[in-house]
């Protein structure tokens, strides 16, 4: 299943929050959604799952357009893992994924041998049906991590949208979790799209990046493409360099400075 983004625009209020943004995200492929904080990527994937209302434009799950469908059909094609705090609810594993298959329930009257299935088969494709009996407040971030992908899995979604699922994560877990995610990807055949603040593990685990900039895209294609040192100057207003090792054929980008002065912005404020 492919999403398609059409012109879409949305404001809250009278500021306008998006306007005009138009992309695809085809299956088995990885898109990152990054951009500098209030550029409106939380919004986005929002809209993308009709939690908040479009003005104008169009999101289309192959050729039918969301706000034709069902909050439960919408619930069957699009899983999301939102951000979230270090999990404080006092449910098990087993019990917040067989949460995913609510969608699938006619009366919600208990879970059916196909949910308990489900729920089984999300939990070992993340490599945690040996957490199935703990509480979420005694997991480690990455467990938590991987459990909610698990209930969005449970779904049996074949859109995946993910927003800044690195929070709370050290480095050994966020690599962890993008593994994960790009290995869903290609054997499940999920369409992805991933909120990313880290611009590195931007440039190693998506296949393309969309650039977002005042709720415009303002580059899109492969990372590389996408973070050049113009854009980054435009957009995050820092001088950055990429580096390539040709040993490992890997590129890293290292940022240089800033140029905001914060004296100069101070000043400013203070006259």
């Amino acid at each position: 299943m492919n999403i398609s983004v059409r012109e879409i625009c949305f404001s809250y209020d009278s500021e306008p929050t998006l306007d005009g943004t138009s992309f695809e995200v085809h299956e088995c492929e990885v898109v990152g959604l990054i951009g500098p904080n209030g550029s409106g990527k939380t919004t986005l994937l929002k809209c993308l799952n009709r939690k908040l209302a479009i003005s104008s434009g169009a999101v289309c799950l192959d050729s039918s357009d969301i706000r034709q469908l069902s909050r439960r059909e919408i619930a069957r094609r699009v899983g999301v893992v939102p951000q979230i705090p270090s999990a404080t609810l006092p449910f098990r594993v087993w019990e917040l994924v067989l949460m995913g298959r609510l969608a699938h329930s006619a009366n919600f009257s208990g879970a059916t041998r196909a949910d308990i299935a489900a729920a089984e088969q999300a939990l070992y494709l993340v490599g945690a049906a040996h957490l199935t009996e703990r509480p979420l407040t005694e997991l480690s971030g990455g467990e938590q991590q991987r459990v909610i992908v698990a209930r969005a899995l449970a779904q049996e979604s074949c859109v995946l949208l993910l927003d800044e699922p690195l929070q709370h994560l050290d480095v050994s877990h966020q690599l962890e979790l993008l593994e994960l995610v790009r290995n869903l990807a290609a054997t499940q055949k999920l369409a992805v799209l991933m909120v990313l603040h880290d611009l590195n593990m931007a440039l190693r685990y998506c296949d393309r990046l969309l650039l977002l900039e005042s709720g415009r895209i303002k580059a899109a294609g492969c990372p590389q493409e996408v973070l050049t040192p113009k854009n980054l100057r435009e957009v995050y207003h820092i001088e950055a360099r990429l580096i390539r090792d040709d040993e490992d054929d890997w590129v890293s980008l290292v940022p240089v400075r800033s140029l905001v002065s914060p004296v100069r912005e101070i000043g400013s404020k203070l006259e």
